[in-house]
């Protein structure tokens, strides 16, 4: 791919923004006492991490459905105890989003040909052709990033009593194969509403080149970081754990499964990268003066 095909997803609705915020957060709390820590992270991380990670996949789907892209996401989803799958299936091609977050940037959007220098990434107990839908024929993984302060993206309060129960709730069913008990589902739904998240700042998302294993597996390398360290790519990028790795320069770029509705009818919530960024939608904006947004979810009760 090259760099004037990269994707700045960037205009989308603040309310629908706020909304795809409020269903990733649901997700994240009540799926939490089933997901493997295996980062060993804090709690409040990892509700943030799983939070973010159901965002970028609802984006890059609202993203598609809005250029007229017909995507399956029914066939890819999971309840929230089990683990979750590949995103969405198009063209019997089932795909997985890959998000990353760069650090010490001074503005949203990297200039020059940054974003083709930095590698596609694929964590090494992912690195597999595995499909979930008797229909597809191979999974692909998309690859975005996202501008990170070093303030955290949100602010989330978890009651005391929640945590107990999701600690609770974690040593008596993660990995046991037994089914959930009503009464123990019923407090599971109340766990939204009883919790609170506010997003401190927007950022744009970049799409930039998708990997079909099938074909382009062999252009990835295992690096390993345990070994030789951290690999850093500039100030922007690390990779901390082993993990597949390959050139963005050396994968087609996303754009190129859409050359019809992307290239020829123009883009809706998107635009190409360009030296001109005077015609991107900034973001919202949170001043310090204005109250962060907080989730509706946390109003219910």
């Amino acid at each position: 791919m090259q760099e004037s095909e990269v994707i700045i997803i960037n205009g989308i609705p603040e309310q629908i923004y706020n909304n795809i915020v409020d269903e990733a957060f649901a997700y994240a709390v009540k799926s939490i006492a089933f997901t493997y820590n295996r980062l060993k992270r804090g709690l409040i991380e990892r509700i943030e991490y799983i939070t973010s990670g159901k965002i970028s996949e609802s984006i890059i789907c609202f993203f598609l459905r809005e250029n007229g892209i017909v995507i399956d996401t029914e066939c890819c989803k999971t309840p929230y105890e089990i683990p979750d799958r590949n995103d969405f299936m198009y063209d019997g091609v089932e795909y997985d989003t890959k998000c990353y977050k760069l650090k010490n940037q001074s503005s949203d959007i990297l200039n020059d040909n940054l974003y083709t220098n930095l590698p596609a990434a694929i964590m090494q107990g992912q690195f597999k052709n595995i499909t979930y839908n008797r229909k597809a024929t191979s999974a692909a993984f998309i690859f975005m990033f996202h501008r990170k302060e070093w303030k955290p993206v949100f602010n989330i309060n978890i009651p005391n009593d929640v945590a107990s129960q999701i600690d609770y709730l974690y040593k008596k069913y993660y990995n046991k194969g037994i089914p959930i008990e009503t009464k123990d589902r019923m407090q599971i739904n109340s766990f939204p509403g009883r919790c609170q998240i506010k997003q401190n700042y927007y950022f744009y998302y970049i799409i930039t080149a998708y990997a079909n294993l099938v074909y382009d597996g062999q252009k990835f390398s295992l690096y390993d970081a345990y070994r030789k360290g951290r690999l850093n790519f500039g100030k922007h990028f690390s990779i901390i754990k082993n993990n597949f790795i390959c050139p963005l320069t050396y994968l087609d770029s996303f754009a190129s499964l859409f050359p019809h509705q992307l290239i020829k009818r123009g883009m809706k919530y998107g635009v190409f990268k360009t030296n001109d960024y005077s015609s991107i939608l900034q973001p919202p904006v949170i001043t310090a003066d204005s109250t962060p947004i907080e989730s509706s979810l946390s109003k219910q009760l």
